[in-house]
C-alpha cells in the first residue's frame, strides 16, 4: 500500500487528469499510431510493402496533412489535376475546423471541470 498510493496519488492529480479530457493525450506518438492504425486496420493482414507505404502515408499526412500528398506526387513527377488539389485543400480546411471545434469544446469542459 505505501508503494501504490503516492503513484495512484501522482495519477490522479486534477492537472494531469485535465490533460486528458475528451481525448486529449500526453504523447503525440499515440495520435501517430492511431493514424497508422486507422490507414492499415489491425484486423485485416496487410504484407510488408503494404505496410511500408500505409506507415509513410502516414507519415506525410501527419507532418504535412493532406496536401503533403500532393507534394509527393509531383515529386514523382505524376501531374496531379486541379481538382485534386482542390479536394486535399479542402479536406483539409474540414480537418482544421473540426479540430478547433473539438478544442472549443473541450475548452467549455475545462471551465466546468475547474469550477466543481
Amino acid at each position: 500500500m505505501e508503494v501504490v498510493k503516492p503513484m495512484y496519488r501522482d495519477l490522479a492529480h486534477p492537472d494531469l487528469l485535465r490533460k486528458c479530457l475528451h481525448g486529449k493525450t500526453q504523447n503525440p506518438n499515440e495520435s501517430f499510431n492511431n493514424l497508422i492504425w486507422t490507414m492499415l486496420p489491425k484486423k485485416v493482414f496487410v504484407g510488408l510493402k503494404s505496410l511500408q507505404w500505409g506507415v509513410n502515408d502516414a507519415a506525410i499526412f501527419f507532418n504535412e496533412s493532406n496536401f503533403g500528398r500532393f507534394k509527393v506526387l509531383q515529386e514523382l513527377d505524376i501531374r496531379p489535376g486541379i481538382n485534386t488539389a482542390k479536394t486535399f485543400k479542402f479536406l483539409d480546411k474540414v480537418r482544421i475546423q473540426k479540430s478547433q471545434r473539438a478544442a472549443e469544446l473541450s475548452t467549455k469542459e475545462e471551465e466546468i471541470f475547474e469550477r466543481k
